[in-house]
Parts: structure tokens; C-alpha cells; sequence
């Protein structure tokens, strides 16, 4: 289902401008799978969250998967949790 797929690679999107608002914007000629990477290397908490949205994101633009709609609901609303949050990466003194 093409809309599926879609709420997908929406919800990277959007996980996508969380993170540049938090300070760590994906260069353009970073992969997603290499932000991925460089998020966890510099300590954020909320792995699980960037790996899931990651591997969905993944899955739809390449694979073929998708998303069904509570799955989108849950992930949107753990993204938009994100926002304003200032235990995501260890503090640097």
C-alpha cells in the first residue's frame, strides 16, 4: 500500500527535524543508516526509537513494507516527544 509506505518515510522526515532542532541535522550526503550510526556514537537515549523509524523508513522506500496506522500513531507521538528534551545526549562540561 503506497499510503502506508508513505507514513513511513513521513515519520523519518519528521524524526529527521526533531534532531536538527536538538543539534544533530543529518548532512544531505549522510545515509540514514549513517546517522543512525553517528547518533549512537555520540551517546543518544532513544536509540530504540531512531533504529525503528529507521528500519521502517528502510523497508518502505526499498523493500517494499509499510506501516500500518497504529504503528504510525505510536511512532509520531514518541517522535513528538523528542521536543524539548535535554537528557537525549550525555552532557558535555
Amino acid at each position: 500500500d503506497p499510503e502506508r509506505a508513505r507514513v513511513a518515510i513521513r515519520l523519518y522526515r519528521a524524526l529527521d527535524r526533531v534532531l536538527a532542532k536538538l543539534g544533530h541535522p543529518r548532512p544531505p550526503s549522510r545515509t540514514p543508516d549513517e546517522q543512525l550510526a553517528a547518533l549512537e556514537a555520540a551517546g543518544f537515549t532513544e536509540m530504540e526509537l531512531v533504529r525503528e523509524v529507521t528500519d521502517r523508513h528502510r523497508d518502505a522506500r526499498y523493500g517494499g513494507g509499510s506501516l500500518d496506522a497504529a504503528d504510525g500513531e505510536r511512532l509520531e507521538r514518541r517522535i513528538r516527544a523528542l521536543v524539548g528534551r535535554r537528557d537525549l545526549f550525555p552532557r558535555v562540561d
